[in-house]
């Protein structure tokens, strides 16, 4: 995995999903209602859209679930099981208790979730859900 961080991710599917739908930068700052460099700016992950212009993405036809999560059919929680997000949360703390003292930043446990969430979605089981798997895909992304 490239050393990227979650803006650049980001950037690089707005880019796809610009390119998808046939739009220009130009045409895209339109439809969000921004200037055309900030667009640039998505694109490149230096910064991240609000939530308005989020909305206004999806209402031109962006598939939200790919821009947000990378993926086409994201389920909504109460498609899992119930005990899945649970898990999740306590494998992270497990992790922030072994190795930083309960000290992760925020951006990191979020990584740390999409990534035990993707496994989950590869694997369906808790047994998927590993530590070792996280930790390494972290290091490769840091």
């Amino acid at each position: 995995m490239e050393n990227k961080s979650i803006s650049e991710f980001f950037g690089d599917r707005l880019s796809q999903e610009r390119t998808r739908l046939g739009l220009t930068q130009s045409k895209l700052a339109e439809l969000m209602q921004v200037k055309p460099l900030t667009v640039i700016q998505y694109e490149k992950g230096i910064t991240k859209p609000n939530l308005a212009s989020i909305y206004r993405l999806q209402d031109a036809g962006f598939r939200l679930q790919f821009l947000l999560f990378g993926r086409e059919n994201v389920p909504k929680p109460g498609d899992l099981p119930s005990d899945t997000f649970e898990q999740i949360v306590k494998t992270i703390s497990s992790l922030e208790n072994k190795i930083a003292d309960g000290a992760f930043p925020p951006e990191v446990k979020y990584r740390m979730f999409l990534i035990l969430l993707d496994q989950y979605l590869d694997a369906p089981s808790l047994k998927a859900l590993s530590e070792k798997d996280v930790i390494s895909s972290l290091v490769k992304m840091l």
